[in-house]
């Protein structure tokens, strides 16, 4: 969803993806316009979407969500110090980069996590966080904040990493939106094979005040996590 002026929001998506460089953001080759229209030229990247993979497998074991769930941690990080916010982050917008046959999406190698579509992304004023307002991306992962219209903050992008770190380990979003209720109810619950460490974290991420979620740092320190990075030498 997206309420803004066409040329301000293809002005502002160009600026941002113009400064960001990012091992896990796709590389800006060229823009191109003609009186119509405007091409922006990325890398080509082979694979599959996040919500590709769990349209059909519907979930995955959580060795495979650490994987893609640390790439996107590093990039909101870089993100945020650069004073940048996604206010998109979804299944749709995040592509599995792999070289292998997709025919089986269980079997496929991951070789790098890459976050798409800036159109929505804007930066926020460090010294007045909670200055960013309006409704942008999908409902479905959007914070409360966003979607009562009060102003909010980059904290947005967290609990979106908590949405989709849910959605990817139980293959189900942890809520129902409804256009009626404009409300998130939290109160699925997870699958019982879930590790209580990832289950802390999910939650952590997904509460509804923004100072009581987790930040990017704390994220990194969290046991789910920090396990993972010891065993591979992050």
């Amino acid at each position: 969803i997206k309420f803004m002026d066409v040329e301000d929001f293809v002005d502002g998506e160009i600026a941002i993806i113009q400064e960001v460089h990012h091992r896990n953001i796709s590389r800006l080759l060229e823009i191109a316009n003609t009186d119509n229209h405007l091409f922006i030229v990325t890398e080509l990247i082979t694979g599959i979407t996040l919500k590709e993979y769990l349209d059909v497998e519907m979930d995955m074991p959580e060795d495979k969500a650490k994987f893609i769930f640390r790439a996107l941690i590093d990039v909101v990080e870089y993100l945020q110090s650069k004073n940048i916010v996604h206010r998109d982050i979804q299944p749709s917008n995040i592509i599995l980069e792999t070289h292998d046959d997709t025919s089986d999406y269980s079997t496929c190698k991951l070789e790098r996590t890459v976050l798409v579509d800036y159109g929505c992304a804007t930066h926020f004023n460090p010294m007045n966080p909670q200055s960013l307002k309006g409704l942008t991306g999908s409902p479905q992962y959007a914070a409360p904040r966003m979607l009562v219209n009060s102003r909010y903050s980059c904290l947005v992008d967290n609990f979106a990493l908590g949405a989709v770190l849910f959605n990817m380990v139980n293959g189900y979003r942890p809520f129902k939106y409804s256009k009626d209720t404009i409300a998130q109810v939290y109160d699925i619950g997870h699958e019982d094979y879930i590790s209580p460490e990832c289950k802390d974290l999910c939650d952590k991420l997904l509460l509804t005040t923004e100072d009581d979620r987790l930040s990017i740092q704390q994220i990194k320190q969290h046991k789910w996590l920090s396990a993972y990075d010891k065993k591979i030498n992050y």
